[in-house]
């Protein structure tokens, strides 16, 4: 048996499949097990051993991951989906103790200010990073000086989102309310336009002296 025996959840997700590939280039050698929701992600053909799950945080998945862990004596559990962070991060204590599995994720006071736009921005400013200049669409004095200040086109995004989903690109008030007619929970964010085209960067950091059994 392996020293270090792994989980990665979300495996059909492009984060799950970047933690994959940086352990499959490690000096170690490492025992890989994946979970998703879906009985097809191509992640599966990669690893050592996989299960489908129920949805994180839905009914019987705290059970099938307590399973999962024990059969295959996982070690470490990497999170890697946005979506799965809230769950983890309140239930990292209580895995560690009862299963004896590390869970890598923020502290669920870090994952609720990353998981909500206007407390990012908030964070960002005040902090001194640049930020783009973001309100939410409940304070209409905060739109009005959004507009005057930064003019259209401006972006409306749900608060707590991933994956560009509900995004819109909105060029005057009357927009911004019919997105919020089909969304909920907006804010309006300052556009930034890029002319070379969209960026997306993402970085997963686990703890160097984590060990295994």
């Amino acid at each position: 048996m392996s020293s270090h025996r792994v989980l990665i959840t979300a495996m059909g997700g492009n984060v799950g499949q970047g933690v994959l590939k940086a352990l499959r280039a490690s000096a170690r050698s490492f025992y890989i097990c994946a979970i998703d929701m879906e009985p097809l992600s191509a992640g599966f053909s990669l690893v050592d051993a996989y299960y489908t799950t129920p949805r994180t945080g839905a009914p019987g998945f705290r059970e099938a991951l307590t399973e999962i862990v024990r059969r295959e004596a996982i070690a470490a559990i990497y999170v890697c989906s946005p979506t799965e962070l809230e769950f983890f991060a309140s239930h990292a204590a209580a895995l560690a103790s009862e299963l004896g599995v590390s869970t890598f994720v923020n502290p669920a006071s870090v994952v609720r200010t990353g998981s909500d736009k206007l407390a990012t921005a908030e964070f960002l400013r005040n902090h001194g990073f640049p930020f783009p200049d973001t309100v939410a669409c409940e304070d209409e004095a905060g739109m009005e000086r959004l507009v005057r200040e930064h003019g259209f086109p401006l972006f409306a995004k749900p608060r707590r989102g991933s994956s560009s989903r509900n995004v819109f690109i909105v060029n005057s008030l009357s927009e911004v309310n019919a997105a919020q007619t089909l969304v909920p929970d907006l804010v309006l964010q300052q556009y930034l336009a890029d002319d070379a085209g969209e960026f997306t960067a993402a970085r997963f950091r686990a703890p160097t002296a984590a060990s295994g059994r």
